[in-house]
């Protein structure tokens, strides 16, 4: 992950009715700029064909036949062994229902595989899009927009620990929490693999993780049993051995001072979506 910042979930969820792409999630309502998307300012836009706008749900009916081949651009980066997530923040210069400019701003994306941005940059520039409205609120085919709308692409993984359970000493469930984000890269390797060795079709399922913990170092890792079902077993393993070289945080005596003897055992739900 280009960024880290607080826990977040990573959850994978349909895009429209029927339709669930695999590591690839479109920004909600609340990050597209405005309803109508704004045309930036250009100086060489005359009064007529300047100030144009396109409206927020004719870009996303447009852009939508085009995601499965975005993502396709995703996975195939993926496959060279890399390990990301992150934003793709397209820029769409439009006029008359064609793309005149298309591109991926880099500087505010968060998605750093280069050669995922400059595929789906490929995509942009052939997408159908629709007529830019006037100052007049009106479908214009001289009237210039320019989008700039985020796209997500995430590994499908959810590591937020919603439901984490511990036994024996305590031990502060937030801490425990960023030690899972922090090191979600290592368990999205394992889940990549996964996804290679079965040509595309990746392993899904929950698995709910079971961590002896002692000094902040794990001892144990395995699954919780009915209530884990993913099944890959090569999967589980690579996981196991990952988090075994985690380092958590030391788990509080009685009074309430980090105890480097003490013991705690972690249940930690984690998910593995796909179509």
């Amino acid at each position: 992950m280009s960024r880290l910042v607080s826990p977040r979930s990573f959850v994978l969820g349909p895009l429209a009715a029927g339709l669930a792409l695999v590591g690839l999630v479109v920004a909600p309502e609340s990050r597209a700029e405005t309803k109508d998307a704004k045309a930036a300012p250009s100086a060489s836009a005359s009064a007529s064909t300047g100030g144009g706008k396109v409206n927020r749900e004719e870009f996303e009916a447009a852009l939508k036949p085009n995601l499965k081949e975005m993502r396709d651009c995703y996975d195939k980066a993926l496959k060279k062994d890399a390990v990301a997530e992150g934003e793709a923040v397209l820029i769409i210069e439009t006029q008359n229902g064609k793309v005149l400019k298309g591109e991926v701003d880099r500087p505010h994306s968060s998605l750093k595989l280069e050669e995922a941005l400059k595929c789906i940059e490929g995509v942009v520039k052939k997408i159908k899009m629709p007529l830019a409205k006037n100052e007049k609120g009106e479908h214009d085919p001289k009237a210039k927009a320019t989008v700039k709308y985020p796209v997500e692409f995430s590994l499908g993984i959810d590591v937020s620990g919603g439901g984490i359970k511990t036994t024996g000493a305590k031990i502060e469930y937030e801490k425990v929490k960023q030690v899972f984000f922090f090191n979600k890269i290592e368990i999205g390797r394992c889940y990549l693999e996964a996804y290679k060795a079965k040509k595309g079709v990746a392993a899904i399922g929950k698995l709910l993780l079971k961590v002896e913990v002692a000094g902040g170092k794990v001892g144990k890792a395995g699954e919780v049993t009915p209530d884990t079902t993913l099944a890959d077993a090569d999967m589980k393993a690579c996981i196991y051995d990952a988090v075994k070289k985690f380092k958590f945080p030391l788990a509080k005596d009685a009074k309430g001072n980090d105890d480097e003897k003490a013991t705690s055992v972690i249940v930690y739900p984690m998910e593995f979506k796909g179509q």
